[in-house]
Parts: C-alpha cells; sequence; structure tokens
C-alpha cells in the first residue's frame, strides 16, 4: 500500500492536467429553458399570484420540543416506533432491488401523479406529486446554499416516502449510486424505457413513463432532459452523453471534513450540483428540478453521504453551523432554526433531523445500504488487479483463474501498431486524464464538466462563492491526476471493472475498498494538501519545488523526480549513517565533523616527537596539529637513527648527540 502511494507521488509529475485543455472555462452546456429567452420566463406569470411567489424564510428563534402534530398539513408526521433491527427500515440502491419491485415503484409515480393534489386549492398544483414541485420552487431560498439544505431535503425525501407509500410502495425510497456509473453516466440502468426514460427527442423526454409528460411548474411545460450531443467515432453525428461524476473515492476526498458547515458545501457544491446540471432540462433548476422523479433519487444519495459521515465521526454527528441566507457569510445557523414546508408537513426544528434512528420525533428508524459493486473487479476496489490489457483481462474473467500479474517480456500494449484495436486511452499504463466526455479510456477516472455559471446562479450563488468553487473544481482536477498516476490503481466504477456488472456489495469487500480509498486520500491530502485550503498554482510546479529541496546539494537536476523514482518498489533514500573517517596523511588538513564524532581530548606532548628523515629534509621538525592523533604501538621504543652518508653529500657528518640525552617517551592520550 504505501509503496503504492510513493509510487503515486513519483507519477504525479508525468500526469498531464486536462483541465488547461478542456477545463480552463465552465462548461457551455445550454442554459435553463427559463432564462433561454425572455418570452420562456414572463416574470409576471410568476407574481401574478402571492401564492406562487418564492419566498424567503425569516429566521425564528423559537425553540418547541416537538414538530406541531397533524394540524392542517397535508402530511402528519408517522408516529413514534420503537427503533430495532427488527424494525429498521434500509433504503437500498435502485439496481438492489428486483426488477418487479422497480417496476412497482414506477408504478407509485405514476400514481402520485394522477392522485389530487392535498394543497391549497389557491396553490393550482394538478396533483399529488406536483405538490411537491410547488413546494421544493417555495423552499429555493431556503434550503439551497444555505445551513439547512441537507436537513431540510431530508425530511422533505421523508415525506415523500409517506406520500409513495399511498399509492403502494412500502419499501424505502431507493437511492441512485451515480459515483458506480460515474464514468459514463448516460450508460446506467435507471435510463431505460422501463425505468426512467432517456435523453428523449431534443428537449422533451420521449421513452418510459414521462414521455410527453405535462408539468405545471413554475409555468405549463413538458418534462425535459438535456444532455450534452458528442461526436464519437461510433456516432460521428454525436451521442447524448451525461459528463463524467464523482467516484466513490473522489466521494471519500470531498466529505473527509471536520465540520458540517464544511460537509454541506462540500456535498452541495460539487456532486449536488454537477449531477443536477449534467442530466439538465428541469433538473438544472431547482424551481423545476423536482419534475423530473431522478431528483428524488438523486437526493436520496446525497443524504447517504450525509449519514455516512455522522457514522464516520460521530462526535460531529449532531454538529450544524453556517449561514440561514443565501449570499451571506455569517455563521448563525442554529439547530433550533425551524423548516417550512409550506403547508405539506408541519413545519419542524433541524435538529428533528440529526438522528436516522429516533429523530423526527421518534418516527425515524432507517439506514443504508452499502450500495452495489463490480460484479467482477478484483478486491479491494480493483487495486490488487495490475493495469493489463483490455484482451488479458477479458481472458482472466473468461477462465475465472487467479490473474497472473508477472510481468511478461512483451507486453501486449507497448506495441500499439500491432493490436490496432487499443486507442491511446486504453493502454493501461497511460496516466493520462481523460475528459469527462471520453468514453474510450477503460482505465482512468475522468475529470468532470465544469458547473455552468447559469446552474450556479440559479442556486443563490454570487461572484465570491462561484469563484471559491472554481478554485475547488481546479483542486478536484489535481487530485483526479493524482489518482490516475497510482500505477497498478484501477478505481470501482472503472470502464474495465463495469464490463463484468454488478452486485450488492458485501461488508467484507466494502471494509476493504474503504481501507484503500482512506489510504489513497491520506496520502493525496498529504499531497495536495487540505480540501478548501489549497491556492492552486499547478502540480507540475509543486513537484518540482518538492525536487528543488530534495536534491538541493546533491548535484541533481533541478526539473522533477529522478528516473528512479519511475520504478515501482522504489524506496526513497535515506539518510547514510555517519561513519567515522580514518585518518590519511595524504589528506593536507582534517576538518573535524560536527555530528556522530566520538569526543575525546587532544592529546598532550612532553617533548616533540621526530619524524623519519627525509633526503629532502635532513633537520626535524615537529608534526602539526591538524590531523587526528595517529594511533601508537602497544609500547613504544625509540627508533635506531644511523648516519645517512648520501653520495651527493660527501661532507655531511652526523650530528653529535647532546651529552645525557635519552629517547623521549610520549604519554598517550586518553580517548572518552
Amino acid at each position: 500500500m504505501v509503496q503504492v502511494l510513493r509510487t503515486a507521488s513519483a507519477l504525479l509529475a508525468a500526469a498531464s492536467l486536462v483541465s488547461a485543455q478542456w477545463g480552463s472555462t465552465p462548461s457551455q452546456e445550454p442554459e435553463s429553458q427559463w432564462d433561454s429567452s425572455p418570452t420562456q420566463q414572463p416574470q409576471s406569470q410568476w407574481g401574478s399570484s402571492p401564492t406562487q411567489q418564492p419566498q424567503t424564510p425569516q429566521p425564528s428563534n423559537q425553540q418547541p420540543q416537538q414538530p406541531p402534530r397533524g394540524g392542517n398539513s397535508a402530511y402528519a408526521p408517522q408516529q413514534p416506533t420503537q427503533c430495532s433491527a427488527e424494525t429498521r427500515r434500509t433504503r437500498r440502491e435502485f439496481r438492489e432491488y428486483t426488477p418487479e419491485s422497480r417496476d412497482q415503484f414506477i408504478q407509485a409515480l405514476v400514481c402520485l401523479r394522477r392522485q389530487p393534489s392535498r394543497l391549497a386549492t389557491n396553490v393550482g398544483s394538478p396533483s399529488a406529486y406536483d405538490d411537491f414541485v410547488y413546494v421544493h420552487w417555495q423552499a429555493q431560498n431556503q434550503a439551497h446554499n444555505t445551513a439547512v439544505f441537507p436537513p431540510w431535503h431530508s425530511v422533505f425525501l421523508h415525506v415523500f416516502e409517506i406520500a409513495l407509500a399511498g399509492c403502494g410502495w412500502n419499501e424505502p425510497l431507493p437511492y441512485w449510486d451515480w459515483s458506480f456509473d460515474s464514468q459514463s453516466p448516460e450508460d446506467s440502468e435507471i435510463w431505460s424505457p422501463r425505468w426512467f426514460g432517456g435523453n428523449g427527442n431534443g428537449r422533451c423526454i420521449t421513452t418510459g413513463f414521462l414521455a410527453n409528460q405535462q408539468a405545471r411548474f413554475p409555468q405549463p411545460h413538458c418534462i425535459n432532459r438535456n444532455w450534452r450531443i458528442e461526436a464519437s467515432a461510433s456516432a460521428p453525428d454525436g451521442d447524448a452523453m451525461i459528463g463524467a461524476q464523482y467516484s466513490q473515492v473522489e466521494m471519500l476526498y470531498l466529505t473527509d471534513v471536520r465540520s458540517f458547515d464544511e460537509l454541506r458545501h462540500a456535498l452541495e457544491d460539487h456532486p449536488h450540483n454537477n449531477v443536477h446540471a449534467a442530466v439538465g432540462g428541469d433538473l438544472a433548476d431547482p424551481r423545476t428540478s423536482t419534475n423530473d422523479p431522478v431528483f428524488f433519487l438523486h437526493h436520496n444519495n446525497i443524504e447517504r453521504w450525509w449519514r455516512n459521515w455522522q457514522k464516520e465521526k460521530p462526535d460531529l454527528a449532531h454538529d450544524y453551523s453556517g449561514n440561514r441566507i443565501p449570499g451571506r457569510r455569517n455563521n448563525d445557523a442554529t439547530p433550533n432554526d425551524i423548516m417550512t414546508f409550506y403547508g405539506l408537513f408541519p413545519d419542524t426544528p433541524v435538529w428533528q433531523a440529526f438522528d436516522t434512528e429516533g429523530g423526527l420525533n421518534g418516527a425515524w428508524c432507517f439506514n443504508y445500504s452499502l450500495s452495489i459493486t463490480p460484479a467482477g473487479s478484483a478486491a479491494p476496489g480493483g487495486s490488487q488487479m495490475a493495469r493489463r490489457s483490455i484482451a488479458s483481462f477479458k481472458a482472466s474473467q473468461a477462465t475465472q483463474q487467479q490473474p497472473q500479474y508477472s510481468q511478461p517480456q512483451q507486453p501486449e500494449y507497448s506495441q500499439p501498431q500491432q493490436q490496432p484495436e487499443y486507442s491511446p486511452y486504453g493502454d493501461p499504463k497511460n496516466p493520462n486524464t481523460p475528459s469527462p466526455y471520453d468514453r474510450t479510456d477503460k482505465y482512468n477516472i475522468r475529470a468532470h464538466p465544469r458547473i455552468p455559471d447559469q446552474m450556479l446562479k440559479n442556486m443563490n450563488y454570487d461572484q465570491e462563492d462561484v469563484t471559491r468553487i472554481r478554485k475547488e473544481e481546479d483542486h478536484l482536477y489535481d487530485f483526479i491526476d493524482y489518482l490516475n498516476a497510482i500505477e497498478g490503481f484501477i478505481s470501482d466504477c472503472a470502464l474495465i471493472n463495469k464490463e463484468s456488472g454488478y452486485k450488492p456489495c458485501d461488508q467484507e469487500t466494502y471494509e476493504k475498498q474503504q481501507l484503500l480509498r482512506k489510504t489513497i486520500v491520506k496520502g493525496a491530502k498529504a499531497i495536495l494538501g487540505a480540501f478548501k485550503e489549497v491556492v492552486r498554482y499547478g502540480i507540475q510546479t509543486f513537484l518540482q519545488q518538492i525536487g528543488e529541496r530534495y536534491y538541493q546539494g546533491q548535484g541533481q537536476a533541478q526539473t522533477g523526480y529522478r528516473q528512479e523514482y519511475q520504478q515501482p518498489g522504489y524506496e526513497a533514500p535515506q539518510q547514510p549513517a555517519y561513519q567515522q573517517p580514518q585518518p590519511s596523511y595524504e589528506q593536507p588538513s582534517y576538518q573535524q565533523p560536527s555530528h556522530q564524532q566520538p569526543s575525546y581530548q587532544q592529546p598532550s606532548y612532553q617533548q616533540p616527537t621526530y619524524q623519519q628523515p627525509t633526503y629532502q629534509q635532513p633537520t626535524y621538525q615537529a608534526p602539526s596539529n591538524q590531523y587526528s592523533a595517529p594511533q601508537y604501538a602497544p609500547e613504544y621504543e625509540a627508533p635506531e637513527y644511523t648516519t645517512p652518508t648520501p653520495e651527493y653529500a660527501p661532507e655531511y657528518s652526523a650530528p653529535t648527540p647532546t651529552p645525557g640525552y635519552t629517547a623521549p617517551n610520549p604519554v598517550r592520550p586518553s580517548y572518552h
């Protein structure tokens, strides 16, 4: 695991930052139909009736101990229940239900569209389903870009679940785990004509039970979706595509925060808004988004991530903070604030939505499933699968044998000219991040389309919010580059893994996947910095600065990582242990080291010692103390000197010893 992260940090220098190619400007997706032309959104139509005017809720200082029971609301709170393992209801991913159960859910949605409205007659709602569209429209300024975004929608989903029960759906509300479909969302099973229908012809849905269905609010129109038309090799005239969404590991990276306010921003600003904008049409505007029933499955998934965060951080489960009014920076939200539901449900204090077991005055007793996972991916999360060719992967899946991880002498992907069926993106060694609309890369995680400015405007973001979101998008692109640079890692949602189908995720697989994802997130944050705290100046510059600091003074190139950092299994060099240098008489001077040098006392001499006389130096000189003390024999004996008789100096005579001269007896130095 550590080896993978080390390799990731090294290969990140090679990962291309695609944001400069496709992410430098906001996505040019069509604007909301209500803003495309003045004739399609006359403000007079909205303001003609006070009941249709979106209202801004006023903060309340009331502190009721429980929500009102019944009253004039369309749906009364459920009675308290004793929550236990037997009574707990599990909200599951839509595909975890049997096809027959999914049919029943669709029939319940059709039933709601035929039931009469429960709101006041002056609202003008034509059906029980349209009641939810109207209330969500009225709550635009209360429940979006404010702290109450998660708890308000949580209660809203609960009321919708009650309404579905009146139409024969007695199961918990399903959710759509778009992280599983994130690399090609348009291929998700939910868009089947049997379920929710697809993009349709032009802007109106033409397949499924929503085909040519009319919506009432905010003005009559046909329910529509607006995917992006993107040309491809198989469809030169263009395919209807949904830009890539957030994978599981990206969601974990986003939600790894330590306050409710950070979590709310992370969920609402990015995956919530991105899915709304990418599907487009009614879903791209909070005034109309509830017209598309995919809204409820999408928001149920957003709530799932809030509940998972509470479960992971139980000490923060009741944390609540942020702004009450959109566009304000003051932290004035409190758990006692009242959530308004405009006659659909009794007004409720925020704190009643904190607990899924015992919340809402004891009526709640639910949790979430572990979602779905690829049926044939290598555990955990495909991480143990070496990045190999598509052919070898399919062969191993066909034979159901243990994949062989030995490196072939000639990898298939090293000769793309001999395998024309592989595109450059099909190379499992390719670390480049593909665009949101690429569908040829089967291994890497795609970047996301930028949220259109119009979508952010619809969500009540001001310019300061937009600037912050753009910086965060840039930082998320860097994280995706980091993921794609990790050698050997293949996400669960990679297209190569989805070829095997899906199955409900069991506890053991989930724990292995989470362990891997958390390890990756921890390593990424150590390199990229904590989310919302990084001022982006480019990964290449970041790595270059690290290289300059690490190799300073070692004579290495100062333009990045060395070649050995690109080899798997390379261990970072350790600081060599200091070794005591041996004295050498060839060194003109010895510099005493300042660390790890054993201390000793400078030896003192009673008499100067003599060096062996040389022909160039007939006289003796006292040695200098610039080198370390010489090693002495156990017992020292004075050498016997003979008078040299060089041929070139016949007149030289040996010096006469001084009377009484004795051999010097040097004192040995004592080392400590």
